[in-house]
């Protein structure tokens, strides 16, 4: 479901680069230059429309095969050049621009461990955060990598629309909190190896809502008594007592034996 773009230059221009004229695209992001003589022309498309907005070019002639569907123009909005033969309609001069796309947000110290963002919980910087990109092949790109800064916030931008994911490295002594289990815009995307599911941006839509949350780690521990005298205070340490961790749901979570 990809728009036309209005309002977008074109310019036309005969073998000797000389201009045969300016039109502006219409709703349909349509132009149409007549009454050309026979020869070459080629055209010059304005990334910057007239409205002020400015555009990237998509990769140029991607579909060889079959030059109705992709787009003519290089990165400088420049188009090869075309011969055109008495009486002949060329309708596939085309040129694809987009709105460059950012991803980003934000890790935070989950304290309750509850995967929700909360007023009273700490960002956490220097979390290093990898963006991927899903090519139309299948393959895997690495964008590149950030770290957290200070308010925990993190930026890709200038990017290219299509699909994406991103992974997070927890800090030491921390671990992935639950992840989306509310609304998008303050809970955790990321699962408990650190990635996020695939998502998907189309320019000119930025996902600003990429977060990560993590709880720190904590610790219970205690001494196991023989209490000699029956005084409620432990006297010799007892080595080898079997103790089980259970959560709330009375899941095991872990055993361990007292040392001596």
């Amino acid at each position: 479901n990809e728009s036309n773009l209005s309002d977008v230059n074109v310019t036309l221009y005969d073998e000797a680069n000389v201009s045969q004229g300016t039109i502006a695209t219409d709703i349909n992001g349509t132009y149409h230059f007549t009454d050309l003589i026979p020869g070459k022309y080629h055209i010059e498309v304005a990334l910057v429309d007239n409205h002020g907005q400015t555009y990237v070019v998509s990769p140029m002639s991607v579909t060889t095969a079959n030059d109705i569907n992709d787009s003519d123009i290089n990165a400088s909005g420049v188009a090869r050049e075309e011969v055109l033969i008495s009486a002949e309609h060329n309708m596939n001069y085309d040129a694809g621009l987009y709105i460059p796309v950012s991803i980003g947000d934000y890790a935070w110290s989950d304290a309750d461990g509850d995967g929700i963002q909360d007023a009273s919980e700490s960002p956490i910087k220097d979390v290093n955060v990898t963006l991927y990109r899903v090519e139309d092949n299948g393959t895997i790109t690495d964008i590149g990598s950030k770290d957290t800064n200070i308010s925990g916030g993190y930026l890709f931008d200038n990017l290219v629309p299509g699909k994406y994911f991103v992974e997070m490295i927890h800090p030491e002594h921390f671990r992935p909190t639950k992840q989306d289990v509310g609304a998008d815009t303050n809970d955790s995307d990321i699962n408990i190896t650190g990635f996020t599911d695939i998502f998907t941006l189309a320019s000119p839509d930025d996902n600003l809502s990429i977060d990560g949350g993590y709880y720190e780690l904590a610790e219970i521990n205690g001494t196991v008594t023989e209490d000699t005298d029956n005084d409620d205070l432990g006297d010799t340490p007892i080595k080898d007592v079997n103790i089980t961790l259970y959560d709330e749901n009375s899941k095991e979570v872990a055993s361990t034996l007292t040392l001596i």
